[in-house]
């Protein structure tokens, strides 16, 4: 599976990392599984590392997860970090993600790294 999730115990956060060549099929896969591990734990925000993904998806892909996420009875997330990803194809698509994610109700910002990421998701 090129993507794997963690409930931080500690922080108000989960966390999904992704990970080589991410089929469209497994990014709904791992969104879906976002949304039912914060509808149960009550995590409203999300910590996306894109860092290592390699290649692009196609747009249609990407809004496609933005509905499906949106239009989930489970959608209880009111922020997204994105760690943007290494391959300037796959940053492409991060910044597509997040005005589309942002169009669908969803508030997505991009990141560098990892510190200014989780720094960023407990601002208050």
């Amino acid at each position: 599976m090129p993507w794997s999730t963690v409930v931080h115990r500690d922080r108000p956060y989960i966390e999904v990392r992704y990970e080589g060549m991410v089929p469209p099929s497994e990014l709904e896969a791992a969104a879906k599984e976002v949304l039912s591990l914060s509808s149960r734990h009550g995590k409203h925000f999300l910590l996306a590392d894109a860092s290592a993904i390699e290649g692009g998806h196609m747009f249609s892909d990407l809004f496609h997860v933005a509905q499906v996420v949106a239009g989930s009875p489970e959608f209880m997330i009111h922020r997204e970090a994105v760690i943007l990803p290494i391959s300037p194809v796959a940053a492409e698509n991060a910044a597509f993600w997040r005005t589309t994610a942002s169009n669908s109700g969803i508030r997505v910002e991009l990141f560098p790294d990892r510190p200014s990421a989780i720094a960023w998701l407990l601002a208050k």
